[in-house]
């Protein structure tokens, strides 16, 4: 998709940040406006966005909904006491590491994504003047892996 095809009703899906980032220098004005850039891709959506942008980047992980998952069983099991052992792996353990110990993804999520979620859906439930916390831990939103 080219800088032209895009306009300001459309969604743009499937296509570099680059074309979104020229289509906005082009067709508005970001003064005193911040940008967020969602994506699923660590690699292709997140570093590149953060390391060539001023714009804020929001990671979906789908490895979170297990740890999501796991946080509301663990409410409902708090009456008795007990809660339950997360492990992508058995062998590896977390996808993210521990608290004191992050994986190299775990790590470098942390340090590129502005915020981390673990779908869509709990994205579109934000509000638009919703507030978040940064910083080592803070970057989880709606599941903690530690």
């Amino acid at each position: 998709m080219s800088v032209q095809e895009i306009n300001s009703t459309d969604v743009f899906l499937e296509g570099h940040w680059t074309v979104v980032d020229k289509w906005i220098k082009k067709n508005s004005s970001t003064k005193g406006k911040r940008i967020v850039y969602v994506g699923d891709s660590f690699e292709s959506d997140i570093i590149p966005t953060k390391t060539s942008s001023n714009w804020d980047s929001f990671a979906i992980v789908m490895e979170g909904l297990q740890y999501k998952k796991a946080e509301e069983e663990e409410k409902d099991l708090e009456h008795v006491n007990k809660k339950r052992n997360i492990s992508d792996d058995e062998a590896w353990g977390s996808f993210f590491g521990t608290a004191e110990q992050r994986t190299v993804y775990g790590g470098k999520l942390l340090d590129y994504a502005d915020l981390i979620l673990s779908d869509v859906e709990t994205l579109a439930d934000l509000k638009l003047d919703q507030e978040f916390s940064s910083g080592k831990t803070g970057n989880f939103f709606d599941f903690n892996p530690c």
